[in-house]
């Protein structure tokens, strides 16, 4: 006898295919959500609607799928290859239909051996409209592998619900501790932003988009007008420095220098980080603000942003300026600084500016020798 769960799912399937007659699924699912594929398959009507179901599970049969090598096999980045890969699939081999929703899924769940990483999972869905997706980060220890599978496999009917624009009420059963993260379209989330209901989103490489992210590694702020080799260069440092952080880029659509920017600017200059890193957009335009968002955090800025930092003319009194340079402490902010050549082609480091005694613990120089670019946004406009 089936127990109510068992008929509430199977339901939900049902009212899926009856309520979605011309979407056609492709699903690519690795690492967990396996659940999911009896439930979609168990009931009549699958055929018409499940195209394919692919299963590369080990890490070589998910490259194969793939194509491609992949730097990390639970990431947004991989569940959106895995999304479009079925995607393109369920094309390719179905010229004759339309309408194809490509799931791309990557999990990390509970095990029987020890593992440092986190118990998680990233999925993502393609149509010919919509682009947008879930992930949830486990409270790691409060469940068998079995429960957080069962939660990965409700997650992906929910996301098969919104990407055919349908209501669910499909209650995945989460703690307060658990952290589930949404993620969609930037262009469909600027506008809280901008009338600051939020204080910054989160857009991956990929282009997804969403309001959370948990960072404590390098950011590297600018306003990339244009992006160029020297911003490049200064990741690569970072990364060179702290081999294990994650780094980032970071823009502020407000500027203590300069207008704020206004949705069809930034949207330009976010494109430029598509395929190559993620970036935050936020609205802080001081450093003690932005540090606010992420303690922890390590910021490379150039020898110039360094000087601006302790000029007090950016503060409203010296008190200000010392109180800001407490807070920054407090949160555990480090400033990597790198050089760059002045007007008259003399190398500027750390050495040739004034820097109070205070703030000197919250600094280290990066060596000419380890980073010298002396190119400028301004000098590319």
């Amino acid at each position: 006898m089936k127990n109510t769960e068992d008929i509430e799912i199977r339901n939900l399937v049902k009212n899926l295919y009856e309520s979605s007659e011309d979407s056609l699924y492709s699903i690519a699912i690795t690492g967990g959500g396996v659940k999911a594929v009896d439930w979609l398959l168990s009931v009549p009507g699958a055929s018409s609607r499940i195209l394919e179901v692919v299963v590369p599970y080990s890490i070589p049969a998910l490259r194969k799928y793939l194509g491609k090598s992949i730097e990390k096999s639970v990431s947004l980045d991989t569940a959106l290859l895995l999304a479009d890969k079925a995607y393109e699939e369920a094309k390719q081999k179905h010229p004759d239909k339309k309408n194809f929703v490509g799931i791309g899924v990557t999990a990390s769940l509970d095990t029987n051996r020890s593992k440092r990483s986190r118990n998680q999972f990233y999925m993502v869905a393609k149509s010919d409209e919509k682009l947008l997706g879930y992930s949830v980060i486990f409270n790691k220890g409060f469940r068998d592998r079995n429960s957080e599978d069962k939660i990965t496999s409700k997650a992906i009917l929910a996301l098969m619900y919104e990407v055919i624009g349908l209501k669910n009420h499909i209650e995945m059963d989460l703690y307060e501790e658990d952290k589930f993260i949404r993620y969609s379209k930037l262009e469909f989330m600027t506008q809280e932003l901008f009338q600051g209901k939020k204080d910054y989103i989160f857009v991956d490489r990929s282009g997804l988009a969403s309001y959370y992210l948990d960072f404590s590694g390098i950011l590297i702020p600018g306003s990339f007008n244009p992006l160029h080799h020297g911003h490049i260069g200064m990741m690569k440092s970072g990364l060179k420095v702290l081999k294990d952080s994650q780094v980032l880029f970071e823009l502020s659509i407000s500027n203590v220098d300069k207008p704020d920017l206004d949705k069809k600017e930034l949207m330009r200059r976010i494109k430029q980080f598509k395929g190559l890193s993620g970036i935050i957009i936020t609205r802080s335009p001081k450093f003690v603000e932005k540090s606010r968002l992420f303690p922890g955090c390590k910021f490379i800025v150039g020898i110039d942003t360094m000087e601006r930092i302790v000029d007090q003319k950016y503060y409203q009194s010296e008190e200000d300026l010392s109180d800001s340079i407490s807070e920054l402490k407090r949160l555990g902010i480090q400033f990597l600084v790198v050089g760059r050549s002045d007007s008259v082609g003399k190398f500027k480091s750390l050495t040739d500016i004034q820097i109070d005694k205070s703030v000197k613990s919250l600094v280290v120089e990066i060596s000419e020798s380890d980073f010298r670019i002396d190119i400028s946004s301004r000098d590319l406009r």
